[in-house]
């Protein structure tokens, strides 16, 4: 039976390859067809190297690039082309058009090298068979071969044209489509005029602003770092935390002229006019192409805050970042490292005389900013400030002790790079981070478990942390340099860029809540902690979009916050139960980010289908605790639906009930509308969104803070100090899905 089924597919391949030769030879042209197909894979190859020097950057300029992409790709394609032929000829004596066939798949094989999805080979291999068809039927018109030609070689010739025509238009419609529109949202919050009595913080401020920059004065590659910069700092060396080796370090040493042993301290710096002294600001860019110079793309944000009083530094660590033919990895506690001894060289200027920053700057208010990798870092200096010694080598001391009052991260990576092996901690620090909902770059919220840790321990204190989930915001439009291109190559080629926010938008929303993000805990102007309390209280200096946010600030008391055991019926708080009635599902488990991978974070899932159920904890309250009509009742929420099943927005009742017996009730679309799951087509490939990017959405939690006076005046007679069980009643929409979290009380709010 084998040995049959065996001889059957042998005499199928044979059957195959008779007629494939047989289409070869019997429609040869009088010429040679083969000509016309490696003319056009040739072309192919050329292109290709164009677009691929273009898009990566080599680092010698745009022009530069392309012309060296073309020149190698021409002389590698020739050798490629006869070394082929040859050896196809020489040792498989294959009749003599095959060895184009060959080429063909070669060079397919090239274009989509670490591109291993199936879609990268069916695009390209349209593309190939494309310009191949295209090339033989023009190369045998050129030729004059139509006249000559008999009935059956012109029927090939048309045939030919139009099926390398239509695969080269089904390419290049699939390559420039613009992408479609991201959808509205089911949840539409609508921004009306701003509710806080204070300005703008997006608009320029009364001081006229400086610039200058300062740096090695021997960059190789930067003037403004170089022979123009006006203040001049000493190399560091930061070989205990980042190592190029091999040819990789060549070619650094080539490129920058330096090591890891003598990095500069380069810095563009916005400043206003005035003795000040000015709070400090840095803000560091992240991992993006060596060649393309990633500390300029803050100037918006350098120029907005030093009108209102801030210095603000833009740091170079470009020469930390990949490129084309350096990879780094791994260095983000070197990032972190040289934000330290940029405030090092900031603490010596300050104090001397000499300096044109003498006495100007404030460093008892410091904020660090950082964006990609560089969220990271703001956040592990803040960290690496407050230790005596390198966690990951502790022969290595430090001695910074900086006041850094707070970190702002743009959509930063968590946890590639551990200290001591752990996660990063974050204590009495506020924390700002921000993320988009169409990031192709870091296409989940990663930065959300840097802000779970934040942590604040001392009662005095006016730190808070706070999160912002934008809907249609990309990674790259935050910085200017970067703009709406997330990837690079053909991948990059294919962003859905129809469904971003314009970059003004973008950076509009990054000015308000960073700028606001200052004011209130370098300046002390507490009005501006309202809006990352509730969006709403910015109104229309926000552009209209969709808004998912959190925050938390000392005196939150937790009842549950899922994370004490596998015991679904007990809670946070000792002595707490959960009741429940009416569920269709109801479990305790770790969420997920988009990319599927575990968060460290556990919640509650509940569901329903009728209008009768509840999730309730009930509770006896500790004697250290004093609630009051000013205390706020605290949760976090998120749709648990996909967008596809999620026509309209969730809505349920929450209510609190004393010992009495005393229930009120407060409708939670009436304190804020619950966002469904912000829906994200990155691509405009279907197929490339479920393989790069996983699923469509991500559940993103909303906190909620509602002042028990509101429940007071729902219900007279409710004893605030007696409440005793916190009860969701799904009693407004059916059926529905929802995760909860971290359920408790703001005792000083």
């Amino acid at each position: 039976m084998l040995k049959e089924s065996f001889t059957r597919l042998k005499e199928i391949v044979q059957i195959i390859r008779r007629a494939v030769l047989s289409w070869l030879e019997g429609f040869r042209l009088q010429s040679g067809w083969e000509r016309g197909a490696a003319f056009a894979v040739g072309l192919l190859v050329l292109l290709t190297a164009g677009f691929y020097a273009y898009t990566s950057q080599l680092g010698f300029g745009h022009l530069w690039d392309v012309l060296l992409a073309l020149a190698v790709a021409s002389v590698g394609g020739v050798i490629l082309f006869w070394i082929v032929r040859w050896v196809l000829r020489g040792l498989f004596r294959l009749p003599v058009g095959l060895w184009v066939v060959v080429t063909i798949g070669i060079v397919v094989g090239v274009q989509v090298w670490g591109e291993r999805t199936w879609l990268h080979w069916v695009f390209n291999l349209g593309l190939v068979v494309g310009a191949v068809l295209t090339g033989v039927s023009v190369y045998a018109l050129w030729r004059g071969e139509w006249q000559t030609a008999l009935l059956r070689k012109k029927i090939f010739l048309v045939l030919t044209a139009i099926l390398g025509i239509g695969a080269l238009t089904w390419v290049a419609v699939l390559f420039f489509s613009p992408g479609s529109a991201a959808p509205p949202l089911p949840v539409q919050v609508e921004l009306g005029a701003p509710a806080l009595n204070v300005e703008n913080p997006a608009e320029r401020g009364p001081y006229a602003v400086q610039y200058l920059t300062y740096g090695s004065g021997l960059d190789k590659h930067r003037e403004t770092f170089g022979e123009q910069a006006a203040l001049i700092t000493e190399p560091v060396n930061a070989s205990s935390y980042v190592s190029f080796t091999g040819f990789s370090a060549k070619l650094m040493e080539y490129y920058w002229g330096f090591t890891e042993s003598a990095l500069p301290l380069n810095g563009r710096v916005w400043f206003p006019e005035g003795e000040g002294p000015f709070p400090l600001v840095l803000i560091v860019h992240g991992n993006h192409n060596l060649v393309d110079f990633s500390d300029e793309g803050y100037g918006y944000l350098g120029e907005l805050f030093a009108s209102r009083g801030f210095i603000v530094v833009s740091v170079d660590e470009n020469f930390l970042n990949g490129g084309y033919w350096i990879e780094a990895s791994g260095e983000n506690d070197a990032r972190a490292w040289l934000l330290l001894k940029h405030l090092e060289v900031w603490e010596d200027w300050n104090a001397d005389p000499q300096n044109p920053f003498y006495g100007m700057v404030d460093m008892g208010e410091i904020a660090l900013i950082g964006h990609s990798r560089g969220g990271e870092a703001a956040a592990l200096a803040a960290t690496f400030n407050s230790l005596s010694r390198y966690p990951n080598n502790a022969s290595v001391t430090w001695h910074f002790n900086f006041h850094i009052k707070a970190v702002a991260a743009i959509a930063p990576v968590d946890e590639q790079w551990l200290p001591a092996d752990q996660p990063n901690p974050l204590e009495n620090v506020s924390y700002l981070v921000l993320q988009g909902s169409h990031d192709a770059d870091l296409y989940y919220f990663d930065g959300i478990q840097q802000y779970n840790r934040a942590a604040f321990t001392n009662p005095e204190g006016e730190a808070f942390k706070a999160a912002v989930y934008i809907y249609r915001a990309n990674h790259g439009q935050f910085n200017t340099t970067w703009g709406d291109q997330d990837s690079s190559g053909v991948k990059g080629q294919f962003l859905n860029k129809a469904a971003l926010l314009s970059a003004e938008d973008q950076q509009k929303i990054a000015q308000v809540l960073i700028s606001a993000f200052l004011e209130a805990t370098l300046k002390g102007n507490s009005a501006y902690r309202a809006i990352f309390e509730d969006y709403r209280q910015a109104g229309s200096w926000l552009p209209q979009t969709g808004y998912i946010t959190q925050y938390e600030d000392y005196g939150i008391q937790l009842v549950a916050d899922f994370e004490e055991d596998v015991d679904v019926l007990t809670c946070t708080l000792p002595g707490c139960s959960v009741r429940t009635s009416g569920l269709s599902r109801w479990n305790e488990s770790a969420i997920r980010f988009r990319s599927r991978d575990r968060q460290e974070n556990h919640v509650v899932r509940v569901g329903w289908s009728g209008n009768n159920g509840y999730y309730a904890l009930r509770f006896n309250q500790p004697d250290d605790w004093t609630l009051t009509p000013e205390s706020l009742l605290v949760f976090k929420a998120a749709d648990a639906r996909d967008p596809e099943d999620a026509p309209e927005g969730l809505d349920f009742s929450v209510v609190l009930v004393d010992r009495w017996g005393n229930r009120a009730s407060v409708r939670l679309s009436d304190v804020l509308p619950l966002q469904t799951q912000f829906p994200a087509e990155i691509s405009r490939l279907p197929v490339w969104n479920e393989e790069y990017y996983k699923e469509a959405s991500e559940e993103v939690f909303q906190t909620y803070r509602i002042s028990l006076g509101v429940f007071a005046a729902e219900t007279l007679g409710l004893d605030i100090a007696g409440l005793q069980e916190i009860r969701f009643q799904f009693d407004q929409a059916s059926p529905g899905v929802v995760y909860l979290d971290e359920i408790g009380f703001d005792l000083v709010p």
